[in-house]
């Protein structure tokens, strides 16, 4: 229930942070990842996130371990973190499209955790 609430905050400060009166303008890159792949993607960076999270590292520990971890999930869908990193730019921008994700994301945690709550 840790990681769903670290998971919960994560897109809420995504969520107010990406405001911006250019939006509109935002030009597709070239090698952008597809939404249903990047949602695939972002879930397993949330949850590496969240892990390191309720570990209740310090900022500096925090950033390291994710480095590290991070690599393992790009490796396993054959991207780069520069294509990560712009395709979360692009998708950042398109506010609508981000919170589909999310939502996505969220309702598959919430249903792989739904066991562990009834017992």
């Amino acid at each position: 229930m840790n990681i769903l609430k670290g998971l919960l905050t994560f897109i809420l400060a995504m969520s107010l942070s990406n405001c911006s009166y250019e939006l509109d303008k935002t030009t597709v890159p070239k090698n952008l990842i597809p939404k249903d792949s990047f949602t695939l993607i972002l879930y397993d960076v949330m949850l590496l996130e969240s892990y390191y999270k309720v570990n209740d590292l310090d900022f500096h520990s925090f950033q390291l371990n994710v480095q590290e971890g991070i690599q393992p999930i790009f490796d396993k869908h054959q991207i780069d973190s520069a294509r990560f990193a712009e395709s979360m730019d692009y998708y950042s921008k398109k506010q609508e499209i981000l919170m589909e994700i999310y939502n996505t994301i969220q309702d598959s945690l919430t249903l792989q955790s739904a066991p562990y709550e009834l017992e």
